[in-house]
């Protein structure tokens, strides 16, 4: 029995020999990767190999074939060492000239760009509104006068691309009616003139119409002594009684006087104003 065991027992030391040596082959031919393999026409030059003599031609000597020549120049490139000349590839070299298809080298520049065509002036040219301007608030109606160049027969006013009813005037002038309502904010108005049967031929250039934002009146009004008010001038400390109907800075009358406010009106614009009481800063 114990033959037989001692038996078992080297079989397996020698079979895990033999695989330990089957890995370490594995691994060496893995690491080791593929043999070069050898071009059939150039020559066996590992140790102790003679090349084959060629057959020579009696005359003269027999030219290396075609591809022995490249060879021989592939293996020159790569024993050159010498450094690259840049300077052939330069904006100063003969490579970096322009040529008629432009330099490959240099940054593109894109052409320059033709100057685009002005458009052709409107046929109805507009020189001049009257009034330039308005104040908002104003309770009346105001006649625009436009001045103009190239009115046809039936040019048309049109205030914020909105046509209104055209007087023709004469040859160079048109007006139209501006209603309270229509400049009772302050903005800026655009006026046009075309004409109404052909609006997108005969078209005029914008002239702008200002209207500015209704004055505020300058003072406060911070109590009541009988039938006058007391007033504090705006910006300063100096007070000032007024009675119904008196006109305070020139501008401003006023019209009623309570306990909560006064009623007074801006008498170049016409334009009216509530003021109610506040209480005097001490």
């Amino acid at each position: 029995m114990a033959k037989a065991s001692s038996k078992e027992k080297n079989k397996k030391i020698i079979l895990a020999v033999l695989l330990l040596l089957a890995v370490v082959i594995a691994v060496w031919n893995f690491t080791r990767g593929p043999e070069p393999r050898r071009p059939a026409n150039r020559p066996d030059v590992r140790a102790g190999a003679q090349p084959a003599p060629r057959p020579a031609v009696s005359g003269q000597p027999r030219p290396a074939p075609a591809a022995n020549q490249q060879e021989a120049l592939y293996q020159q490139m790569l024993a050159d060492a010498s450094p690259l000349n840049f300077s052939l590839i330069s904006n100063r070299g003969e490579a970096a000239k322009v040529g008629p298809r432009g330099n490959i080298f240099a940054f593109y520049v894109p052409p320059p760009q033709p100057t685009p065509t002005p458009p052709p002036p409107p046929p109805i040219a507009l020189q001049m509104v009257q009034p330039q301007s308005a104040v908002a608030g104003t309770p009346r109606d105001i006649v625009l006068t436009v001045t103009g160049q190239g009115f046809p027969q039936d040019a048309q006013i049109l205030m914020d691309g909105r046509p209104k009813t055209t007087r023709r005037m004469n040859e160079t002038t048109v007006a139209t009616d501006v209603s309270a309502a229509e400049y009772s904010g302050p903005r800026n108005a655009t006026i046009e003139v075309k004409s109404q049967a052909d609006p997108v031929k005969l078209y005029s250039n914008p002239i702008p119409f200002i209207v500015q934002a209704a004055p505020e009146p300058p003072f406060r009004y911070i109590g009541r002594i009988g039938e006058n008010g007391l007033f504090e001038m705006g910006g300063t400390k100096e007070h000032t009684r007024k009675k119904r109907g008196e006109v305070i800075q020139g501008v401003w009358r006023i019209d009623s006087i309570t306990d909560q406010a006064v009623e007074v009106t801006n008498t170049t614009y016409e334009i009216k104003k509530r003021i109610p009481m506040v209480e005097k800063v001490r």
